[in-house]
């Protein structure tokens, strides 16, 4: 956490409140004592679609990613530049 704070310069509630909704999303898995790790993709496809590969699934999974990791990097400007006035 601490080098996601550092890095984008935010507070620790943020960076709790963007790890919180990736969890909530099943993106990323937290493990007690080691961190939190992004999920890896063949066990977020194999959930979604119930045990397929599906290409297609994958690559709208990403794109859903991309789309939320934008997001979130909105809030993290928005926080940073509320802080800098």
């Amino acid at each position: 956490m601490a080098q996601l704070r550092q890095r984008y310069g935010v507070s620790n509630t943020v960076v709790r409140d963007a790890l919180n909704e990736l969890r909530r999303d099943g993106l990323v898995v937290g493990q007690q004592g080691k961190g939190v790790f992004v999920r890896p993709a063949s066990q977020s496809a194999t959930s979604a679609n119930g045990g397929g590969d599906d290409s297609a699934e994958i690559r709208r999974e990403l794109a859903d990613l991309q789309r939320r990791v934008g997001a979130l990097e909105s809030r993290l400007q928005i926080d940073d530049s509320g802080r800098q006035q």
